[in-house]
């Protein structure tokens, strides 16, 4: 079906629901009608890869459509040929209430939202987005702006530079792709950038959105549509927020969702993706090696027909990737394993695997819900090499938390849904993975769980669940760490204290040079821990918050962080403070050793400095003075097991910084 009128290229007001009529010539879906408070809504249309060699269909040609809800309720009917006795409407979460008479199945919306319409689970369906209002419509008479109405428009590839903005408006289909590179730039509308006519890894542009080597960029609001590779691609940018983007593009092998390559700083949010290719997926690719950190998505829903959801390390030439988020996100559907007596594809929900000596660390999924449909695995977190890797060596994983996390839908007896945590080598090996209620089928997921393996260097694993009955469970022997959210460092030759669990402590905001030195050594030796059980006595766990008064009397909080750097520097700053004024942080970790045995501890600090080691003081200084490595020196015993070290650093003004280092004692 093709759309054939354009007196309707205007878009079409009826009341509080914004309806864009299709451009003339643009390919429509007959599989569905559909209305919205009475008025039709036209229906694209969407193909999908069937790559054949033993692999399952991946459910055929399927439909969506786009409309925007300035206040609900609105009634939506839907009329289709399928069968609609067994229809589902996902996410589940959103708890969509239906009726179906005949052919029709009616329902109501009450605000914005992305929709699976399912009458045959994954077969044919149609995606509804019902976008909230239209803010900050830029001006077709600005010139920094290129503006797209209503209509087909075949562009080819479309530069985008500092300062400018792209605008698609609703109605528009752009086929081309856009090129971004600079500084403050906008791509924004209702519109649709079709990759379509481009065959696989010809298009005009790497992908229909590349950002390469920019900073400050805005994606928000529009369709991508079967591309000719990956769909959206940001490489070496920073400060990069993509809102409200619909992704539907599933018609060739390798249509990832979203790449974020060598970049920092990137908030994903309210985005639909069904992709062929894994939906989210950090590599690290340049030449330059940038690390990949501070990512963040949330109130997402997430489909991939092939690969992996989340895949993180399969190209891993960056320093590292870290601090990252994901929270409030529907898993609508996944692919289930194939070829695996083979060693050709094992995709589930989240891989995590590390190569080419990359530290890969601080990573959190929380809030996550899955729909499962028998597949055989579920997340997979182990340092290994893919075939993409340039050099063949493994990498390291810190501090994974997975919290409420729950998996429904097809239940099965026993159910196959596969989790494994390993660990390559000594060298090589998995720290510090929480697993914090996490349900399957209700089912409390513990270390006992015949779903679990864990092999290997995997150390400090742990389970726990906070419903009635179900405590916390620890996996076997290699968890000897009393909590996940505390980290814990080896007691090895290369003698660097990497990670902690840092709170920083706001006394006077302001810098001020004339203060003496009685005032600094006053500040310093206030124990801001007192709340906490006091210096030398307490644990610092991520996530706590520690109450204070500053110089003024106003009432703060101290938030701990877990950081992972081998010199511990000014990098966190108070919510809403700037750096500079006096500060005072502690830091806080377990050093484990494999024996009673004496250690070699070397400090480096800026300015003042106590540490304590299993609640003992080892160290006090009160210098004036520049950080530089093994300043002091000390020898400490250490117990079998795990030694908790806490540190407490401050500075007088401007910025701070410490390095610890801890290696065994030669003998005597």
């Amino acid at each position: 079906m093709l759309a054939l009128s354009a007196v309707f290229a205007s878009a079409a007001q009826a009341g509080e629901v914004t309806l864009y009529p299709a451009p003339e010539g643009q390919a429509l879906s007959d599989d569905y009608k559909v209305t919205v408070d009475g008025k039709p809504l036209d229906i694209y249309r969407a193909p999908v890869w069937e790559p054949g060699y033993g692999v399952p269909s991946f459910g055929g040609p399927y439909s969506f459509a786009y409309f925007d809800i300035a206040k609900g309720p609105v009634e939506v009917r839907v009329t289709t040929a399928k069968p609609l006795d067994k229809l589902a409407i996902l996410p589940a979460s959103r708890a969509i209430k239906h009726t179906v008479s005949g052919d029709t199945a009616t329902f109501v919306l009450d605000g914005p939202c992305q929709l699976s319409f399912e009458p045959d689970r994954k077969n044919g369906p149609l995606l509804l987005f019902a976008n909230g209002p239209e803010q900050n419509v830029p001006s077709q008479d600005d010139p920094n702006v290129k503006y797209f109405g209503p209509g087909l428009h075949d562009t080819g590839a479309i530069d985008l530079k500092t300062d400018q903005t792209l605008y698609l408006a609703g109605g528009a289909v752009v086929r081309g792709g856009v090129n971004v590179k600079g500084r403050n730039i906008r791509i924004c509308g209702r519109g649709v950038i079709d990759g379509l006519k481009y065959e696989k890894g010809k298009g005009p542009c790497r992908s229909p959105i590349t950002i390469d080597k920019a900073q400050n960029v805005t994606v928000e609001g529009v369709i991508l549509k079967d591309a000719w590779g990956w769909t959206f691609v940001m490489t070496a940018s920073s400060d990069v927020t993509v809102r409200d983007l619909k992704i539907v593009a599933a018609r060739y092998e390798n249509n990832d969702g979203i790449d974020i390559v060598n970049c920092r700083n990137v908030n994903i949010e309210g985005c639909f993706i069904r992709s062929d290719d894994d939906c989210l997926t950090p590599k690290g690719l340049t030449p330059e090696r940038q690390v990949v950190e501070n990512v963040t998505a949330s109130n997402c829903v997430l489909w991939s027909d092939r690969a992996y959801i989340w895949r993180f390390g399969a190209e891993c030439r960056a320093e590292a990737m870290r601090n990252m988020s994901f929270r409030n996100i529907d898993v609508i559907h996944y692919c289930d394993s194939y070829n695996m007596e083979a060693g050709f594809y094992a995709p589930m929900v989240v891989t995590i695997q590390p190569a080419e000596d990359m530290p890969l660390e601080n990573i959190l999924f929380e809030d996550i819900r899955i729909n499962a449909e028998g597949q055989r695995q579920l997340f997979e977190v182990r340092p290994y090499f893919t075939r993409w890797a340039r050099t063949k060596t493994p990498g390291r994983i810190d501090n994974i938390v997975f919290r409420n996390i729950t998996v429904t839908g097809e239940f099965a007896e026993n159910p196959p849904y596969k989790i494994l945590i390993g660990g390559d080598s000594p060298a090589y090996p998995t720290w510090n993975v929480l697993f914090d209620n996490v349900t399957i089928f209700g089912r409390p997921l513990t270390a006992e769980s015949p779903l679990v393996k864990i092999i290997g260097e995997a150390h400090n694993v742990v389970f726990r669940n906070d419903k009635p009955g179900a405590g916390a469970v620890t996996a076997p022997a290699t968890a000897s760490q009393p909590h996940a959210d505390i980290p814990v460092n080896n007691l090895i030759a290369s003698g660097l204290v990497t990670r902690w669990n840092v709170a920083i402590f706001a006394v006077n905001a302001k810098p001020d040079r004339t203060k003496t030195d009685e005032y600094f050594r006053s500040t310093f030796d206030k124990d801001y821990l007192a709340p906490l059980g006091g210096e030398g006595k307490c644990v610092l766990t991520a996530g706590a918050s520690v109450k204070y008064a500053d110089e003024t009397g106003a009432e703060k909080a101290a938030e701990v962080v877990p950081i992972s750097a081998n010199l511990i520097s000014w990098i966190l700053a108070p919510k809403g403070e700037a750096n500079g004024g006096r500060r005072v942080a502690y830091a806080f970790c377990y050093i484990e050793s494999d024996k009673d045995q004496k250690a070699d501890f070397y400090f480096g600090g800026d300015d003042e400095a106590n540490v304590w080691v299993n609640g003992a003081p080892v160290l006090k200084t009160y210098a004036a003075r520049d950080a530089q490595a093994r300043q002091d020196a000390f020898t400490v015993d250490l117990k079998k097991g795990l030694n908790p070290v806490l540190v407490k650093a401050s500075q007088r003004s401007l910025n701070w910084q410490f390095v610890l280092e801890a290696l065994p004692a030669p003998a005597k």
